[in-house]
């Protein structure tokens, strides 16, 4: 499966295909949809507004089980948890129907107060159809995120959680239809998922680049550094020493 992002003004003009035949030519490739589609905008027409295609599909899939119609928001979670100086490796897979909405650090991936995880990489990923935001970075540094798609989520998307995260990389990921969070699946209003941002980072001392918002309900890249971190994270600096709105 492939997704190509809007090419107009409505974050929800994008289209799913399932690809039905592929032929290489050289150094190129045909991929066959099996239907006609509106001409997009490509790179010849204007480089500024082109769409991009990007591959959904993974050879490893984690699903979540509709085996409960009362809670239809809540799917599975993956947590990384404390692993301070452990190098973890999550490359290659479909996540689909992830995260638990209005739960706290119920994500699709979660890396949850693991301090310095150097060497850490989390790439070429799908997180699609998440209940609750998407690649999230917790009081955690030094976690390389790259080429990572988030396709048709809620809330914040790539996520730097509490202002305590440093030296962090988020190089040529790519999200689309990020959807706002519906009143009754917040967490908190503090949490401020009601105006979800496809990036949202709560410090400057981290590395974005080549990343494409390609369609929010309301926010593609928020930037918000207040005076002191903030959440739990706020125990692990009781001297309110670190200023994010200050850090060149």
């Amino acid at each position: 499966q492939i997704v190509q992002t809007s090419h107009t003004i409505s974050h929800s003009d994008f289209n799913e295909f399932n690809i039905t035949h592929i032929i290489s030519e050289g150094d190129t490739a045909v991929v066959s949809i099996g239907t006609s589609i509106a001409k997009p905008t490509t790179v010849l027409d204007d480089p500024r507004f082109a769409v991009e295609v990007a591959l959904l599909s993974r050879n490893i899939a984690m699903t979540s089980k509709d085996d409960d119609p009362g809670y239809p928001f809540e799917g599975p979670h993956m947590m990384i948890l404390h692993t301070p100086d452990v190098v973890q490796t999550i490359i290659g897979i479909d996540i689909r129907g992830f995260g638990q909405q209005g739960i706290k650090a119920r994500y699709p991936v979660n890396f949850h107060m693991c301090g310095n995880v150097t060497g850490t990489t989390v790439a070429r990923n799908t997180v699609r159809h998440s209940h609750q935001r998407c690649y999230v970075v917790h009081a955690t540094d030094n976690v390389k995120l790259e080429y990572n798609i988030a396709f048709d989520t809620f809330g914040h998307c790539f996520m730097l959680e509490d202002g305590i995260e440093e030296e962090n990389s988020f190089f040529h990921n790519l999200g689309l239809e990020t959807k706002i969070m519906p009143d009754d699946g917040l967490i908190s209003i503090a949490e401020s998922d009601q105006f979800a941002a496809t990036f949202w980072a709560a410090n400057p001392r981290n590395y974005f680049l080549g990343n494409v918002a390609a369609g929010s309900e309301d926010n593609g890249f928020w930037y918000e550094f207040l005076e002191t971190v903030r959440g739990v994270s706020m125990k692990l600096d009781p001297t309110y020493s670190k200023n994010p709105s200050q850090i060149p």
